[in-house]
């Protein structure tokens, strides 16, 4: 073989090294390209799943304008049931706040006996304002004074039945509410009833100090 020859073998090996280089460095990027686009789709949309915004205005940003971004973002949760999203009124609180005290108040100031040492005056002291207080001290002291011992049982117990707002001036600060109550008599023992009626009662309340306190509370003809 002639030098001539083995320069034209050099000269085509060397066309076919470069023609490899050239597929290598180009054809492949192509084609693993084309693979990329193809998972993205058509469209170059990419779908991307992202905690809710804080706002419902707010969007997220886009870096790319090329990019159309896909947010798929949770279903909200539903808001409790019966669950209110208005506050309730203060005043109307106040109202039924003081309807639930004088219905408590009126079961246990009428029920009492001759026996349980007016208990039912003493233990509600905490309940009444100054006033009512010491106009409570001073009955409970005459009436020991005055009170016969007696072995035979007598006592009332009274339940609440209903209430209602009579009158209700919250820049005063007084209140009267009235409250429909059963009650009940019993001679000698307890289970010995001998007389059961409907009473009504009115409770002023007065605030003091900030607090609503009891002021005066008065049965009604049976």
């Amino acid at each position: 073989m002639g030098r001539k020859t083995i320069a034209i073998v050099i000269i085509v090996l060397g066309v076919l090294m470069l023609a490899g280089f050239v597929y290598i460095m180009f054809f492949d990027r192509l084609f693993f390209s084309g693979i990329i686009d193809k998972i993205k789709g058509d469209s170059g949309a990419e779908t991307v799943i992202a905690d809710p915004p804080d706002s419902a205005t707010e969007q997220p940003a886009v870096s790319d304008p090329d990019t159309v971004r896909v947010i798929i973002n949770p279903p909200a949760e539903p808001a409790p049931a019966g669950e209110s999203a208005i506050a309730d009124d203060p005043v109307d609180k106040t109202k039924e706040n003081l309807k639930r005290m004088a219905s408590s108040f009126a079961e246990r100031y009428g029920s009492y006996s001759n026996q349980s040492n007016f208990s039912n005056i003493v233990d509600l002291k905490i309940f009444m304002s100054q006033a009512m207080q010491t106009r409570m001290d001073e009955y409970v002291r005459r009436q020991r004074i005055v009170r016969v011992a007696d072995d035979l049982y007598f006592g009332i117990t009274t339940k609440a039945v209903a209430s209602e707002i009579n009158m209700f001036d919250d820049h005063l600060g007084k209140a009267a509410v009235r409250v429909s109550a059963r009650r009940r008599e019993a001679i000698n023992t307890i289970s010995n009833v001998s007389d059961t009626f409907n009473q009504d009662i009115t409770v002023n309340f007065i605030r003091e100090k900030g607090a609503w306190k009891v002021d005066s509370a008065n049965w009604l003809d049976k």
